[in-house]
């Protein structure tokens, strides 16, 4: 008799995917799936859509998952990264591997909060001048169509996608767990801003590999 495979589940997203390292060194929901297959995190704290389209690519071309999870970031956020990475470097762990700190070796990710340096995602002053410049000439409708088209593209090529909060308010027709349970029960489970403690990460688990039929 043959083994049997152990499928494999490859999953994309920003901090409320990845994990903060306030909240038990970056605990994250991926890492709470009760599930057997092998889990593949590649979501970076900060990032934008793009990159995480670029990173789901990436994936595919490179380290095929047999099933693709994206949690999908807010919109302006701009992010740039150097080429040619082999991504799986920075994946630490066994049955469930993700990004470790020094995926920003090779990332610099701006929010439109940039205007400090994070100790956390080691952002750089240049790219805080960056997205200080930036912001400053974008406007709401080249932020608008930027993710209007990552959105439908997203939603085209993965198995099962979601927003973490204003899916309402962005009028996005997916599920948004903000919406599901309302906001002052995510305040309930806020620990480091908007990001899950534990209690709150494990229902998005339980959530995601019953609606991604995990």
């Amino acid at each position: 008799m043959g083994t049997r495979k152990i499928m494999k589940v490859a999953i994309f997203g920003c901090s409320w995917t990845h994990g903060v390292g306030s909240i038990e060194n970056h605990l994250s929901w991926p890492q709470l799936l009760d599930t057997e297959y092998t889990i593949e995190n590649y979501a970076v704290a900060g990032s934008s859509v793009l990159f995480q389209i670029h990173m789901l690519e990436w994936v595919k071309k490179n380290n095929p998952a047999d099933k693709y999870i994206f949690q999908i970031t807010r919109p302006e956020r701009i992010t740039y990264w150097n080429d040619n990475i082999d991504w799986k470097k920075y994946l630490k762990g066994n049955r469930v591997k993700q990004f470790d700190r020094e995926v920003y070796n090779d990332v610099q990710i701006a929010t439109i909060q940039s205007t400090t340096q994070s100790t956390d995602m080691t952002t750089k002053q240049e790219t805080i001048n960056l997205a200080k410049a930036y912001y400053k000439v974008m406007n709401d409708e080249a932020f608008s169509l930027e993710y209007k088209l990552a959105y439908e593209y997203i939603k085209q090529n993965v198995d099962f996608c979601y927003l973490q909060t204003e899916g309402t308010e962005r009028g996005l027709e997916l599920p948004c767990i903000e919406d599901i349970l309302g906001r002052e029960k995510c305040k309930q489970w806020w620990q480091h801003g908007t990001h899950f403690g534990r209690e709150g990460l494990q229902w998005v688990a339980d959530w995601v590999k019953e609606n991604a039929k995990l």
